[in-house]
């Protein structure tokens, strides 16, 4: 019997059912895993993260500068940003104004759950054929997949993290799905690639970083039905269509913006991710480390899977397989570590319907439904851990703004320097504005002819900042700053120690 016949008559089993047993059958378990998933990710707290902020707070400058209430910045965002900084800064900033970063979080919670929905599908159509005791044509492999997916701890933190990445994971998951279905459907193939490949140029423009795994998404269309070739030539010959129409659209979606002016947005391509600084490098064993604790499990599995499935479609597997390792083992190569974590999501997108593949499998022999159920439910507890841990990596600032907002009050529109300053600011949206804040990293300030050390020193003596907030370890120049800055007639105002030990800030202000 053909994957095609088969998920014929399981659909006609299925459609002969009571309407709510066939709801529940179909439904009912993916609805488990997002519910469980959501809560999962709603019950990561904390301040705004450095990332966060800054989106948030750009997002709120380009919203008021439509408004005609912001003031000019000299900073270009489009050459630094990892994404163009008119899509999701300004979602995340319009969702921040309505319901503050619990909203903004929360939208990232919902793509995330929108991407193991598409992950659910995906495994589903690849792995259609129909079993004597998995029922319904993939349902197994879905629900297994999505539950892989959905319980690794990068996806529990990325989705419960106001950046671009949870939006990206969701577009490129929903490319993957809907290219499999021009691939494997027998109606409107034609929208469905187009949509797949416009899916694909959105979220490349979402974030930089998205388009990477773009090759291995069109390729999966392809080979997705390279298993019929011989039986099914016209299947075949569809799939290869499916992923040329997806690859023209995807070509088509990202070129026709940049020739109407979206060019500079290339610079940041360059500075983000093609010619990326390392900003904190680190051992590539602890950068395995984070890539295992953040989709240990879900990527293990997935090769696993990959070594089963090639057996019948080596292509795909392969294809799969590298998909999975390409994004977090490339950033482990060039040693920078910030926002490894969040790179894993990408991996796990392509090993979790592998995993699906595998689980089905082994679901059909003695106790392997139990057996399954048991390493879902591992998984998602190591993966619960880790997105903890993830998610209590920075310190939380709530005392130090208190401290802040009468400092900042007393002298309006004044400079201020700070160590990592973003979520200082967007604490103090109120109170400042976006052109008031000077970090002090490497490379950030000009004065006086001098940057960097010179340059603030020079701006203390002159009293050119009214406010100075320094924690001693995040930037080699804050350091060095804390001896300067009460010889340059600055007195202090606190110091603040974060509840969980992590940070302590001292808050200077200029004597009058």
């Amino acid at each position: 019997m053909t994957v095609t016949r088969a998920h014929d008559d399981a659909s006609d089993a299925l459609r002969e059912e009571p309407p709510l047993k066939a709801a529940l059958t179909r439904w009912g378990p993916l609805a488990l895993v997002l519910a469980l998933q959501a809560l999962l990710s709603l019950r990561l707290q904390a301040t705004a993260f450095q990332d966060e902020a800054l989106y948030l707070v750009y997002g709120h400058w380009y919203l008021d500068l439509a408004a005609g209430s912001a003031p000019a910045i000299q900073s270009s965002p489009e050459t630094w940003m990892s994404g163009a900084p008119q899509l999701y800064p300004v979602l995340a900033g319009a969702l921040d104004a309505v319901g503050g970063l619990s909203l903004a979080r929360a939208a990232s919670t919902a793509c995330l759950l929108a991407a193991t929905a598409a992950t659910w599908w995906t495994a589903r159509m690849l792995f259609s054929a129909k079993t004597e005791k998995t029922g319904p044509p993939g349902v197994a492999s879905g629900v297994i997949a999505a539950a892989a997916f959905a319980g690794s701890g990068s996806v529990l933190f990325v989705g419960h993290f106001a950046t671009q990445d949870a939006l990206a994971v969701a577009v490129l998951a929903w490319a993957l799905a809907c290219g499999v279905r021009a691939a494997r459907g027998r109606s409107h193939a034609l929208r469905w690639a187009v949509l797949a490949g416009a899916l694909l140029a959105a979220a490349s423009f979402v974030k930089y970083s998205a388009a990477t795994d773009a090759p291995f998404v069109l390729l999966a269309v392809v080979l997705s039905g390279a298993a019929d070739r011989r039986d099914r030539p016209d299947r075949w010959r569809r799939s290869v269509r499916a992923g040329v129409v997806a690859a023209a659209a995807a070509a088509a979606g990202v070129a026709v913006p940049l020739l109407l002016g979206a060019g500079p947005l290339l610079q940041g391509v360059l500075s983000t991710t093609v010619a990326r600084d390392s900003l904190r490098p680190a051992a590539t064993g602890e950068l395995l480390g984070v890539v295992m604790a953040g989709g240990g499990p879900v990527l293990l599995l997935g090769l696993v899977g990959a070594a089963l499935l090639a057996r019948h479609q080596p292509a795909l597997a392969a294809v799969l397989a590298a998909g999975s390792l390409a994004a977090p083992l490339y950033q482990v190569s060039t040693g920078e570590s910030v926002s490894l974590g969040k790179t894993v999501v990408l991996g796990a997108l392509f090993a979790a319907p592998l995993v699906g593949h595998l689980g089905s499998r082994l679901a059909l022999r003695p106790a392997g439904a139990a057996l399954v159920a048991v390493g879902l439910v591992a998984a998602g507890v190591q993966g619960a851990a880790a997105s903890a841990r993830m998610f209590s990596a920075w310190p939380d600032t709530t005392r130090v703004v208190d401290v802040l907002r009468p400092v900042v009050e007393r002298h309006p529109g004044e400079p201020v320097a700070a160590d990592t300053p973003e979520p200082l600011q967007y604490g103090l949206l109120d109170e400042t504005g976006p052109t008031q804040w000077t970090a002090t990293w490497p490379g950030s300030f000009l004065y006086d002819g001098q940057q960097d050390l010179p340059a603030f020193e020079a701006a203390l003596r002159d009293g050119h900042f009214a406010v100075v907030v320094l924690d001693g370890v995040s930037s080699t120049i804050g350091a060095q700053l804390a001896t300067a800055v009460p010889d340059s007639g600055y007195q202090r105002v606190d110091e603040v120690t974060s509840p969980d030990g992590q940070r302590t800030w001292t808050v200077w202000e200029r004597r009058t």
